[in-house]
């Protein structure tokens, strides 16, 4: 497949512009108080001149306004509309597109407990690590209400492959860690409205929620623990704004170039982290329930190439993601109230393409 060349069409758009300058330019008189006020270098036929059988008066002088049809990607500096400039795409329509990729760690995931007012069964803290890829599938419908407002809706979900954990573990007379095979279900749904600020910036206000769910079982290569069938589990909802920018660029109104970024200075939400715990020559117990909000945050920044072919766009994508959250966790231990902070990080990053159908 013969690739297209964006710095081609742009020169050759160059030379076909200059051509049809240089043609309307012979066409227009040289003398300089020639021309209509609105319309430099058209003049007029003299008053009282000959018209044709079907003119009984002079057309109108001509007047500066937006031109029907499809408008340019980037209006003249001497088109002089009175309106917001026109758009590549003019409104309203609807593009359903399907995001296909790769989603790579970079830190992958963790969550983090710490126990206060002393140790749970020799424990001071907990450290559990596990990896975070697969495949990303993204299914979006953006919608173009009209040239300046526009609306989005997407569901996504990830495919996990190669998940492995390791959750090492701070003892009062040492250290103790083992693996898990986790399980993770991630679903996340996404809406907002974008409002052009100006031809190239684009303003977002909308809101996700992301489920995010990990079953963590079958321990192995446990070292200071109990063979016991100890379990794991993390659930993670979070209902975040989204506020941000998009700026877009057109070379041509077959090409188009965005990048965006999200974000929120805090995490709402819940987290719930349960693990069974049974150390070596200890009773089995359960640290369970739910979490108290302290701090969190979220961004996400996001870059995508697109070209249209027809009815169709294709395009390519990369984004990162993070979200962070600081949580107190109250639970009882032989009757004592006792209090642990627990931290959930989540980093990563999508490559990966996209398919459009333009309506």
């Amino acid at each position: 497949m013969k690739t297209i060349s964006i710095r081609g069409i742009l020169i050759a758009s160059f030379f076909i512009g200059f051509a049809i300058t240089g043609v309307s330019a012979q066409q227009m008189p040289l003398e300089p108080g020639s021309g209509y006020s609105g319309s430099i270098g058209m003049a007029p036929p003299p008053i009282g001149g000959n018209y044709p059988d079907s003119m009984c008066a002079p057309p109108p002088p001509p007047v500066k306004c937006r031109p029907s049809g499809p408008a340019p990607c980037f209006p003249s500096p001497n088109a002089g509309y009175g309106c917001p400039p026109p758009t590549c795409m003019p409104g309203p329509y609807i593009e359903p597109s399907v995001y296909v990729g790769y989603l790579y760690k970079d830190h992958g995931a963790g969550i983090n407990v710490q126990f206060n007012e002393g140790d749970v069964l020799g424990i001071t803290s907990s450290r559990n690590d596990f990896t975070l890829q697969g495949v990303w599938l993204e299914l979006a419908a953006p919608v173009a209400l009209s040239q300046n407002v526009g609306f989005f809706l997407s569901v996504a979900h990830l495919f996990p492959v190669q998940t492995t954990a390791l959750e090492s573990y701070q003892l009062l007379d040492g250290a103790a860690k083992r693996e898990w095979n986790p399980d993770i279900q991630w679903w996340e749904l996404d809406t907002a409205l974008t409002c052009r600020l100006c031809p190239a910036l684009t303003g977002i206000a909308g809101f996700r929620w992301s489920s995010f769910m990990v079953n963590f079982g079958a321990a192995t290569n446990q070292v200071n623990f109990s063979t016991s069938p100890d379990q794991a589990q993390l659930t993670v909802n979070a209902y975040i704004p989204l506020l941000g920018l998009a700026l877009q660029c057109d070379p041509t109104c077959n090409s188009s170039f965005k990048a965006a970024f999200l974000g929120f200075p805090a995490l709402p939400g819940g987290v719930d982290f349960q693990e069974t715990l049974t150390p070596t020559e200890t009773d089995s117990t359960r640290f369970s329930g739910p979490t108290n909000y302290r701090s969190g945050y979220f961004y996400e920044a996001l870059a995508e190439a697109s070209t249209r072919m027809g009815p169709c766009s294709v395009g390519a994508l990369v984004r990162f993601d993070a979200i962070h959250t600081n949580r107190t966790h109250d639970f009882t231990l032989d009757g004592a109230a006792r209090t642990a902070d627990v931290l959930f990080d989540r980093r990563n990053w999508i490559f990966g393409g996209k398919i459009g159908f333009i309506f």
